[in-house]
């Protein structure tokens, strides 16, 4: 108790002092709208119906600074016409965070984004807190930390250790979904649910030993229900090492990652992702107790005109990552992954060419996707040290999406978008953990069209246009 009271006190002391802190910096501020629309004429990944979908969204965009202290911060209400429930997830677009009803009969799925994040300079580094979602590694779409989860609360911070050597950390909650088990509905003393704790603490530390090549480490560890663990508010300790000093009940995930600029305008990566490593095993088919995650690709900028950028993606997961015997250890958030978009069990690649032209951008994509079962029978032999099953056996989810946008700013931050995406789509509406049960195959032609203003969500073809 005196520990939290102690606590108390100093963030009310802090509160109370920062103004004199930041007395005489100078000072900026600015708030504007947010608003955009984005209809889809046969639903395009939203849906595995051929119906017309829109997703219209309105918010605002905050942004103060008083000397080394920054703070942005967005909020917008989304709401989608034509479907009732949450978009499936088996896209590289961002997660949903929860939907807004008070009844199970709504007509429109209506949902929320906010985040928010702030950072102090110390001239040695950056202090960072906030609520948002990260994207660590060289790739679009990151194995170990990527913006396809709902934001969520964190706090860490960056120290350039050299003028080589970068260190990152930080400390966030998750949300489970998880009903603590002493929820009731009658004679409850409030209407708010109880969930299971969960929580992660990663770190990543990157050498660049020479201008054109980039290595890193990444660790983290998720761990639910109890409470903060002192033990990984350590920024410099191994999460391997700590996640056994604790009784090895937790879910630690490692990455290595390389980028290297092989000449000007031109990157190649690799990423190697491991989620338990039995050194000894790695090459023995019959007792394989390697968990791994691969991926590769390169970015090329003046590939063929001025201004064009090429991106090119392979990623391989296997069926063993990210899921822990402890749910509540699940490298989740919201149901969402935490790494790559697709999932355990999966592999994708994918393609972008963009270019400009005059007043236009214009941009091609290809994404091919498949991804296979996540049965609680699979989990079981993973914990009793069986062989992995049979890749995509006995179903999976596949599908094959072509797309061409055409971007052109009207003024200021208000764009238009109109494009035609085609999606070939096998086994739709498949769920990982019931195989079994049918989806249906779908072949859809979409006319794809928007306006945006200040537009600026993950993974979206226009936010990726104009990175």
């Amino acid at each position: 108790m005196a520990s939290r009271a102690f606590g108390r006190s100093s963030l009310v002391l802090s509160l109370a002092l920062l103004p004199a802190m930041l007395a005489g910096q100078a000072r900026s501020f600015s708030i504007e709208p947010i608003s955009f629309a984005i209809y889809r004429s046969t639903g395009g990944l939203w849906t595995s119906r051929s119906i017309p979908v829109t997703l219209i969204g309105f918010g605002i965009r905050g942004e103060a600074s008083a000397g080394r202290l920054k703070v942005v911060t967005e909020a917008i209400a989304t709401q989608f016409l034509g479907i009732s429930t949450v978009p499936q997830p088996f896209s590289p677009e961002h997660g949903f965070s929860w939907q807004i009803t008070t009844t199970d009969t709504l007509a429109e799925f209506t949902s929320d984004y906010t985040s928010m994040r702030l950072t102090y300079s110390l001239g040695i580094g950056t202090l960072f807190a906030g609520k948002f979602a990260l994207q660590w590694g060289p790739g679009q779409h990151s194995l170990f930390l990527s913006e396809k989860s709902p934001t969520y609360p964190q706090f860490g911070f960056e120290w350039p250790l050299t003028s080589r050597l970068r260190f990152i950390y930080f400390h966030g909650e998750l949300f489970s979904g998880i009903r603590q088990s002493s929820d009731g509905d009658a004679g409850q003393s409030s209407p708010q649910k109880l969930y299971v704790e969960r929580y992660i603490a990663a770190h990543r530390l990157e050498w660049r030993p020479t201008d054109r090549l980039i290595l890193s480490f990444n660790e983290a560890v998720v761990y639910g229900g109890k409470k903060v663990e002192t033990m990984y508010l350590l920024p410099f300790i191994f999460y391997f090492s700590a996640e056994h000093y604790l009784g090895d009940a937790d879910n630690v995930q490692i990455q290595l990652d390389a980028s290297w600029r092989a000449r000007p305008g031109l990157t190649l990566y690799g990423v190697w992702f491991i989620d338990d490593w039995a050194i000894l095993t790695t090459f023995n088919r019959e007792e394989n107790q390697n968990h791994f995650g691969w991926q590769g690709g390169l970015v090329w900028k003046d590939l063929a005109l001025a201004g064009d950028q090429l991106k090119l993606e392979a990623s391989w997961t296997d069926a063993r990552i990210y899921r822990h015997i402890y749910s509540a250890n699940d490298y989740a958030n919201r149901g969402y992954p935490l790494g790559h978009w697709t999932g355990a069990h999966a592999e994708a690649v994918q393609g972008l060419y963009r270019v400009p032209w005059g007043k236009w951008h214009f941009q091609a994509t290809y994404t091919y996707a498949r991804r296979g079962p996540l049965t609680a029978a699979m989990l079981v032999r993973q914990y009793q040290g069986q062989p992995p099953p049979i890749r995509f056996d006995p179903a999976s989810e596949t599908y094959y999406h072509y797309a061409l946008y055409a971007y052109r700013q009207l003024k200021g931050k208000l764009w238009f978008e109109a494009g035609l995406g085609y999606l070939t789509w096998r086994n739709a509406g498949f769920r990982p953990a019931q195989p079994l049960l049918a989806g249906r195959d779908v072949d859809k032609l979409s006319f794809n069209t928007g306006i945006y203003y200040n537009f600026s969500l993950p993974g979206y073809p226009f936010t990726k246009a104009l990175k």
